[in-house]
């Protein structure tokens, strides 16, 4: 688990929503503004967030308004994962996510554009659970 789970330090002043994605304004670190597409059933949930925001700064924030700890939301992730069967922790969530996009045929460069890793890394990852697009790479 990296020391800094980075959704949790988005701020409302960092983060647009829009009908079809979110647009991340840059910080003097990244130096780039990311747009990270989301899907319908994500933008439903998110909606939600809107009056939370007037509440604090942090999109998603402790229930007392804070910054939320990376172990905290992690014990949280376990509890809720726990009670509803799961053995998931966030990096299962993110590993599922990628491996959805190669079993959806996306290429290697969109999810590693998605995803923020290098296509190399995503190629290693989820190569393997595209083999039917290699099969029709070869076919003339």
């Amino acid at each position: 688990q990296p020391k800094t789970f980075k959704p949790l330090s988005l701020t409302a002043k960092r983060l647009f929503c829009f009908p079809t994605h979110f647009s991340l304004i840059p910080t003097l670190k990244t130096i780039v503004n990311r747009v990270v597409p989301i899907s319908n059933k994500l933008k439903l949930k998110l909606d939600g967030y809107d009056s939370l925001m007037i509440e604090s700064k942090w999109f998603f924030s402790s229930p007392t308004g804070n910054r939320r700890d990376p172990d905290n939301f992690s014990r949280y992730l376990r509890k809720a994962n726990g009670e509803a069967g799961l053995d998931w922790n966030c990096l299962d969530f993110r590993h599922t996510f990628g491996s959805k996009l190669a079993m959806k045929g996306e290429s290697l460069y969109k999810i590693s554009a998605l995803m923020g890793n290098s296509p190399e890394i995503c190629r290693r990852h989820y190569a393997a659970l595209i083999p039917e697009a290699m099969i029709e790479s070869v076919e003339f």
